[in-house]
């Protein structure tokens, strides 16, 4: 009888360690998903916080095409005209920067570079380089 018995208490333990351990593994699953679904949120707000700030970006830019002054700058630039007795006079410009200026574009690589030299320099070359724009 005791044998028997001893054989019943051992199969509830074991049935008792398997059924905690499942549930173990069942949390632990919830766990992990729920750390990925979480990972996910953040990267999609963050995402949308981006979307955000260049619809705004977008829009202030639609209301300042909107405005005489962008017209007369624009009709200055591409048409060359000018108000009457106006004179104009034409400055050189690298065609590389004069691109990056109409394509909004910002070479990070290069910005990255020349921050990392000038913070190395001293006030009065950073004054100089910046005046100069070097």
């Amino acid at each position: 009888m005791e044998n028997k018995e001893q054989n019943y208490q051992l199969i509830l333990r074991v049935g008792y360690f398997l059924a905690l351990g499942y549930f173990v593994y069942l949390i632990y699953g919830a766990v992990v998903a729920n750390y990925r679904t979480n990972q996910e949120i953040a990267s999609l707000k963050a995402e949308i916080d981006l979307l955000n700030s260049e619809k705004d970006y977008i829009a202030n830019l639609n209301i300042y095409y909107a405005t005489n002054a962008y017209k007369e700058l624009e009709a200055r630039r591409k048409l060359g005209m000018k108000k009457p007795d106006e004179k104009i006079v034409h400055v050189p410009i690298d065609p590389t920067r004069l691109a990056q200026i109409e394509n909004r574009e910002v070479i990070s690589q290069t910005k990255t570079t020349s921050d990392e030299a000038s913070n190395q320099l001293s006030n009065p070359r950073k004054w100089f380089k910046f005046i100069l724009r070097i």
